[in-house]
């Protein structure tokens, strides 16, 4: 027998079989579609395995369908990964897997409308002339790109930086950054206005 609607359940049901077939069940591989909302403490037995979503060059537009996702630059070349309209709470993981032979980029979707907080680096190599350094966005939450070129502002593989949103609508100030990106050379802040 087919699933009921909650309608014809509630109103029209004289048959206990329709509440049985219309049950969820989730232990024989079911399926939720659309928003759900828990409550509750949810345990997960067997793991929980993340969306994820590769550069392969060009530009990546997330969406908020993507939140949650580990986003990997897994090319050399060129890519860019431009961030949704915020929703609170929306996260990313962005990681390289791949050292950049042309600019990694991730972008807000909206200019002005950029990141606060920062990132380590650390050297891929060591000579006196490397150093291991840190650095921020502008306080004005304003620096709505990151740029990663395989060098001096990292997007050496192995680096990695998480971006959540923490505001509900797109402003300055809407995403909050941390990460540990990997470089060579005299390291300088992958922050800015725009691509470095």
């Amino acid at each position: 027998m087919a699933a009921s609607s909650v309608s014809f359940l509630k109103d029209k049901n004289t048959n206990f079989n329709n509440v049985i077939d219309s049950f969820l069940n989730l232990t024989d591989g079911g399926t939720v579609a659309g928003a759900s909302t828990f409550s509750g403490l949810i345990q997960l037995d067997g793991g929980h395995e993340a969306t994820v979503v590769l550069s392969g060059g060009g530009t990546t537009t997330l969406t908020s369908a993507n939140s949650g996702a580990t986003c990997i630059f897994d090319t050399a070349g060129a890519s860019n990964f431009t961030l949704p309209s915020p929703n609170l709470g929306m996260r990313f993981h962005f990681l390289q897997a791949i050292t950049a032979t042309s600019d990694h980029v991730i972008q807000a979707a909206t200019n002005d409308h950029g990141f606060l907080g920062g990132v380590t680096f650390t050297q891929l190599t060591s000579t006196s002339a490397d150093q291991c350094d840190s650095f921020s966005a502008a306080t004005d939450g304003n620096n709505d790109f990151i740029t990663l070129n395989g060098s001096t502002t990292g997007g050496v593989a192995g680096g990695y930086l998480f971006c959540a949103a923490i505001l509900a609508t797109s402003a300055a100030k809407t995403w909050a950054v941390h990460g540990s990106l990997i470089g060579t050379g005299n390291t300088i802040t992958p922050f800015g206005d725009a691509q470095i």
